[in-house]
C-alpha cells in the first residue's frame, strides 16, 4: 500500500514537471482514493517526545527539477512539486494502516501538488479564475490539516507548508480577493519561518529558507501599499 502511494505521487510529480497537469491530477485523485481506504490510528509518541512517524514518511520540494521550470517565472508563486517517500520497511508492507500524522503528511503533500496542477494550468493564460479558486481551495485544505498536525521543527514537511502559504498569497491577490486575506496567508508564512528559525534546526530546509523569507518580505511590502499604488 505504501509503495503504491509513493508511486502514485511520483507519477504525479513526473506529469507536473512535463506540463501534463490533467494526468497529474488523475494520479493524485487515485492517491487520495487509496488514502481513504487506510485505517488511521493515533500517532505514537517516541522516547524523545516527537512522533515516531516523522522518520517513516518524508515530503520534500523537488529542487532537482528546477531547471525544468526555467521558462516559468517563479517570482509570483512556487512552482516545484513535492515528493512523498516512505521508509523502506513500509514499502515492503501490505498493511492498510497508518498513523494520523502519516495520514496528514500524505494528504498535505497530495493537496499541495493538486493545487499546483491548477495553479500551473492557470498560469498558461492567466484568464480562467476557476482554476485559481480550485488551487486556493487545495492550499486552504492543506494549511488547515497542518494546523492540527504536530510537526517538529526539523521535519521537511515545513517546506511544503511554506510553499502552500506563499502560493495562497498569490492566489488571493490574483483573484482580487480581500487583501486582508492575502496578508493573513503571508503572516502564516512568517509564523512557519519563525518556527523553523527559532528552533535552530533548519539544515534540512536551508536550501529554500532564504528564498521564502524574500518572498514573504516582498509580499508584505506589496500588500502594505495603498490599493491604487499596488494596481499601478
Amino acid at each position: 500500500m505504501f509503495a503504491q502511494l509513493q508511486a502514485l505521487n511520483s507519477f504525479a510529480v513526473e506529469h507536473i514537471v512535463n506540463g501534463e497537469y490533467k494526468e497529474a491530477a488523475e494520479a493524485l485523485d487515485c492517491l487520495r482514493l487509496e488514502l481513504s481506504k487506510c485505517s488511521i490510528s493515533p500517532t505514537p509518541i517516541g522516547a524523545t517526545g516527537l512522533p515516531s512517524s516523522e522518520t517513516e514518511v518524508s515530503a520534500e520540494l523537488c529542487y532537482e527539477y528546477r531547471n525544468r521550470f526555467k521558462n516559468q517565472p517563479d517570482d509570483d508563486f512556487f512552482v516545484l512539486p513535492s515528493s512523498l517517500e516512505f521508509h523502506s520497511d513500509l514499502l515492503e508492507s501490505e498493511e492498510l494502516h497508518m498513523t494520523s500524522q502519516m495520514y496528514c503528511f500524505c494528504t498535505i503533500t497530495s493537496l499541495y501538488n493538486m493545487g499546483l496542477c491548477y495553479h500551473l494550468e492557470w498560469s498558461k493564460t492567466k484568464s480562467r479564475s476557476l482554476l485559481l479558486r480550485r488551487a486556493l481551495t487545495c492550499y486552504e485544505r492543506a494549511s488547515s490539516l497542518s494546523s492540527g498536525c504536530p510537526i517538529s521543527s526539523e521535519n521537511t514537511i515545513l517546506q511544503i507548508i511554506m510553499a502552500v502559504c506563499h502560493n495562497a498569497v498569490h492566489c488571493s491577490r490574483e483573484l482580487l480577493a480581500d487583501l486582508e486575506m492575502a496578508k493573513l496567508w503571508n503572516d502564516r508564512l512568517f509564523q512557519v519561518l519563525k518556527y523553523a528559525r527559532q528552533a535552530k534546526q533548519i539544515d534540512c530546509i536551508e536550501c529554500d529558507y532564504d528564498e521564502f523569507i524574500v518572498y514573504a518580505y516582498f509580499a508584505r511590502q506589496e500588500l502594505s501599499r495603498p490599493t491604487g499604488a499596488a494596481a499601478a
